[in-house]
């Protein structure tokens, strides 16, 4: 439980441990490692089969698992015999090996900051950021039909390239006490392009000033009418869901700004999400 400090007098987070021997790593140690390994494999299964058929992660969502980074073998001052070696090799376990403690501590971490970036790399396409935005005029709809060009102003959140946005049939009232959820919501599309003074940016805050950007619908969606379905009155929110909330506490936790997370709880609330 408690690991002590490392080198510089830091202290270290505990390592899970399935097995110590002592002695030259052999199959059997492999064998056993190549079988968390295969365990791992068959969860990330089961939660992908569970997920394609509920639309929910019962059991977990594998972006937000880091059991793979554990499946490996560190071996403090001993040899790694040959057929171990090759067993590893075919099974694509890692065995680390040092002299020195600390060198393979530092092989380790390595390996579960490898693992989590990974991961993070994984969620950026299913990680909702929260935004609120509405269109500046009504001189400032562009374009009327897919793709839909508008003049906006961030109201709240931040507005990232490719969110999905939803348009509520209730008004925003910027608080969670007093906001209602929406009876109807639009699924609009994807915003597809962001650019302030005619220059492509990635995303944009309410500090940003007003942009103007490109929603796309995807293949099959229904094509909404101004003055119809939506106005220039309309809110904009982002579609996000439990899953894109999770994957940001767990990979984005702190890229997102306070104020954000507020926006969050305000945008769940509009959606009628628990």
């Amino acid at each position: 439980e408690n690991p002590g400090k490392d080198r510089d007098g830091t202290p270290t987070p505990p390592i899970p441990v399935s097995g110590i021997g002592i002695g030259p790593v052999s199959k059997n140690d492999v064998m056993r490692c190549s079988v968390m390994l295969e365990r791992d494999k068959e969860w990330v299964k089961m939660c992908e089969k569970e997920y394609a058929q509920t639309g929910e992660w019962v059991s977990g969502n594998p972006m937000n698992s880091f059991r793979e980074a554990y499946a490996c073998i560190l071996a403090f001052d001993v040899p790694v015999l040959k057929d171990a070696q090759i067993m590893a090799n075919d099974t694509k376990i890692p065995i680390y090996t040092a002299e020195i403690i600390y060198h393979l501590f530092d092989a380790f971490t390595k390996r579960i900051a490898d693992v989590k970036a990974k991961k993070k790399e994984e969620a950026k396409k299913k990680a909702l950021w929260p935004c609120v935005f509405k269109i500046v005029s009504e001189q400032t709809v562009f374009n009327k039909k897919d793709p839909y060009i508008l003049g906006i102003d961030v109201v709240e959140g931040t507005l990232k390239l490719g969110l999905p946005v939803v348009i509520p049939d209730c008004k925003w009232t910027g608080d969670a006490k007093t906001q209602l959820p929406a009876g109807e919501k639009l699924m609009f599309g994807n915003v597809m392009s962001i650019e302030k003074d005619k220059k492509p940016i990635d995303s944009a805050t309410r500090l940003t000033g007003s942009i103007a950007i490109r929603i796309e619908q995807k293949r099959n969606m229904k094509e909404y009418t101004l003055g119809r379905h939506w106005t220039h009155e309309s809110i904009f929110v982002s579609a996000i869901n439990r899953e894109s909330i999770d994957l940001l506490k767990e990979h984005f936790r702190d890229e997102v700004p306070k104020e954000d997370w507020k926006t969050v709880v305000k945008i769940k609330k509009l959606l009628g999400m628990p």
